[in-house]
């Protein structure tokens, strides 16, 4: 899913929340960047789905093969059990987020409706519902997933397994800043 396409979706589902049709543009800048920030997330979340099919298609094809020791195919199942419901649990979060998002344009839009327009200084403050994207613990460089399961920092070469990615991942999504640079 392209960024575009993961945004146009972010929209199509707060519309149906909101139950009508927002006009991106005459929304408030923090807004704006949360709808951005939401896209971003949910393409990441995709390509994290598709990165544990592709780890279980190759368990499928060549994992019995692979591993004659019964331990290590009961942990590899083990592995991609938990992947998806880790990832089911951070969809969750993602959707929850997402209706906070529309639940803030609503109540935007009813202040403005009424005339109850905030001034410019907290107009244009910072939505609590903007995710960062997904960064190196150890250099702060942004992290790309790989489609191989394992992501390397391009900047530090610090490697991170889909169990570590999807921490990461679910620590942007709450917000929670554990990840932070030290």
């Amino acid at each position: 899913m392209i960024t575009s396409g993961a945004k146009a979706e972010v929209i199509n589902r707060i519309n149906s929340i909101c139950g009508f049709t927002i006009s991106e543009e005459k929304l408030p800048p923090s807004i704006r960047m949360a709808i951005t920030s939401l896209a971003n997330t949910l393409k990441e979340l995709e390509l994290t789905r598709q990165v544990i099919i592709i780890e279980e298609k190759e368990y499928m094809k060549k994992g019995r093969t692979l591993f004659r020791n019964k331990k290590d195919l009961e942990e590899l199942e083990k592995n991609l059990i938990t992947y998806k419901e880790k990832l089911n649990i951070l969809i969750n979060k993602f959707n929850e987020r997402l209706k906070e998002l529309s639940q803030e344009i609503i109540n935007d839009l009813t202040k403005k409706d009424y005339g109850n327009k905030l001034d410019e200084k907290n107009y244009a403050m910072e939505s609590k519902l903007i995710i960062e994207p997904i960064h190196c613990k150890k250099c702060g460089a942004q992290l790309k997933l790989s489609t191989t399961g394992i992501t390397k920092c391009e900047y530090c070469g610090t490697i991170y397994k889909i169990s570590e990615y999807l921490d990461l991942l679910s620590d942007i999504i709450e917000n929670d800043k554990k990840h932070k640079i030290l």
